[in-house]
């Protein structure tokens, strides 16, 4: 285990959190739905840098159901498809930490796992906080000219 790469990875974390802190709900649902997009596209790197088309292949079919989430997030773009991104960053997080069971891609550096997961794992948690403080707020209404 690199404890580095989790402490390293908590910090950019929390710089990925900040950096997407917007106001409008559309514009958070839109960034994590990329980001989420742009996890997988790193995995096709390594293999590009490798060399190795059966590795990008490999990683491409892999990453395929976050793409589609991603691009589900952002075609529908309602607070109902945000719950999707959660468990999605969670599962990618679950992808990182077992990459090396599944996958014999000697092109992706040894401590990636522990640094892309854990942001994974911060990012899931946050949006599931985010999600359920988002529904446990009422809905106002505004009333313009009073």
């Amino acid at each position: 285990m690199n404890i580095n790469a989790i402490y390293i990875g908590i910090l950019v974390a929390f710089a990925i959190i900040r950096l997407f802190n917007v106001e409008k709900e559309n514009d958070i649902q839109v960034l994590y739905s990329l980001y989420l997009a742009n996890l997988s596209l790193y995995y096709w790197i390594f293999s590009l840098n490798l060399g190795s088309l059966n590795f990008l292949y490999q990683e491409i079919l892999a990453s395929l159901p976050f793409i589609a989430v991603t691009v589900l997030c952002y075609k529908i773009n309602n607070r109902a498809s945000m719950n999707l991104l959660a468990p999605a960053y969670l599962l990618h997080a679950s992808y990182d930490f077992s990459h090396t069971m599944l996958f014999v891609n000697s092109g992706i550096p040894d401590w990636w796992s522990e640094f892309s997961g854990v942001i994974n794992v911060v990012l899931g948690i946050y949006l599931f906080i985010f999600i359920r403080d988002r529904s446990n707020k009422p809905a106002t209404s505004k009333v313009y000219g009073h």
